[in-house]
């Protein structure tokens, strides 16, 4: 996020208020539009977001959440019946359309335990990520044996 003393109107009107870590995507709001959202990719015009500004904004603090987790395991390819099995405990987030940072990615959370799903790249399955405050709460996702976790600590 762009703190607010430092957003500015750009000559297109829209005010840039959100950019990624690798500068490459940028959020913006056009005030002649106050609740939709604009994002792009570096010098490429700007597509409407499928979600509101106040729906935006949550969604994107859930995603902080994501990558500012203590503990993370991840794993790739994982098959449909284990996923079903990793999230039973959780339930889906429905956010809007929100195709970031890939087309069908998904947010679960359950107790203190958030999940990110995506289909994988590469062959079938999903790619998952699990993220919380202590190991202990997601040890008993280290137990499944098909399941290649790869372990995480901040």
């Amino acid at each position: 996020m762009i703190p607010p003393e430092r957003i500015k109107i750009a000559e297109d009107g829209k005010a840039i208020f959100m950019v990624d870590a690798t500068g490459d995507w940028r959020w913006c709001i056009d005030p002649d539009d106050p609740d939709g959202v604009f994002d792009a990719e570096r010098y490429e015009p700007w597509d409407r977001n499928p979600e509101q500004l106040t729906e935006f904004l949550v969604h994107n603090t859930v995603r902080e959440v994501v990558y500012g987790a203590a503990v993370r395991l991840r794993a790739l390819a994982v098959p449909e019946e284990t996923l079903t099995e990793i999230l039973a405990p959780m339930e889906h987030v429905a956010f809007g359309a929100w195709e970031w940072p890939a087309p069908g990615y998904r947010i679960h959370m359950g107790g203190a335990v958030l999940a990110e799903t995506v289909k994988a790249e590469s062959g079938p399955g999903w790619d998952v990520e699990v993220v919380t405050s202590e190991f202990h709460r997601v040890a008993h996702l280290e137990r499944m044996t098909e399941v290649h976790w790869r372990r995480q600590a901040a």
